[in-house]
């Protein structure tokens, strides 16, 4: 690299600093969105728009969350593993008494890992690298 690249592009180059924790955050949140999912008396409604709509916005943040981690090529696996993670929530739902599975909240699921995986190919996959920027950089006295 040379001395005129910005700093910007040699944080998006540089390994995270923090890749554990970051991975650990967005696993305890995956952990979390269980709980909620499985909870009785319904989910937590984030948006009064409707079941639907909140499964697509909590895979989106878990989508961009986890774009910020891994290396763009290695997106389709956490595509994969967060549209199982969907499926598995609809089966643990169908085990209970109190809750039910749905399809559509599957589909939900897909549109939202679609729309995180878009956000994150549109630049927000840096957002470990600028927060990590953020947090190391040198403080004036």
């Amino acid at each position: 690299m040379s001395s005129t690249t910005p700093n910007s592009d040699r944080a998006a180059a540089a390994p995270l600093r923090y890749a554990r924790w970051w991975t650990g955050l967005g696993l305890l949140a995956l952990a979390a969105g269980v709980g909620v999912a499985l909870r009785p008396g319904g989910g937590l409604l984030l948006v009064t728009l409707g079941d639907k709509l909140n499964h697509a916005l909590a895979i989106t943040v878990f989508t961009a969350w986890f774009g910020g981690v891994v290396a763009p090529g290695r997106m389709w696996r956490v595509a994969l593993l967060l549209l199982g993670y969907g499926i598995a929530i609809e089966g643990a739902q169908a085990l209970t008494p109190y809750r039910q599975a749905e399809f559509l909240d599957v589909g939900a699921d897909a549109s939202g890992i679609l729309l995180g995986w878009g956000m994150s190919a549109a630049g927000l996959r840096h957002w470990c690298r600028w927060l990590e920027a953020w947090l190391v950089a040198p403080r004036s006295p």
